[in-house]
């Protein structure tokens, strides 16, 4: 159980107001000319190669495209703790408010 006792709306608990978690995607002023809403990186510069091609994502994680971070953080009113916040920061840039969320595919099941 976290810190906070009561889980969000999928049963998760204290995943926002931690630090802004950088996201893969270079940043875009808004989403409305997405080419898909499949998750895969939304780059247009390197022709949206990114989620199958492992030399395609080296090349990305070494541009200085400023990147997408969403969530807000410690540092922020509570208006911006959520999901649908985001920003852009630099890749050369380093912050105690910006940060990473480790993660793990779910198993299949048949």
């Amino acid at each position: 159980m976290g810190y906070f006792k009561a889980p969000n709306a999928f049963g998760l608990h204290d995943l926002h107001g931690n630090v802004w978690e950088w996201c893969l995607d270079p940043w875009h002023e808004s989403y409305t000319e997405r080419p898909h809403a499949d998750g895969a990186v939304w780059d247009e510069e390197n022709e949206n190669y990114y989620q199958n091609d492992l030399d395609s994502l080296r090349s990305l994680l070494s541009s200085e495209q400023n990147r997408v971070i969403r969530g807000g953080s410690w540092d922020y009113v509570p208006w911006y703790c959520r999901a649908a916040i985001r920003d852009y920061v630099n890749p050369g840039d380093r912050s105690s408010i910006v940060g990473f969320r480790v993660l793990c595919e779910r198993p299949r099941t048949l």
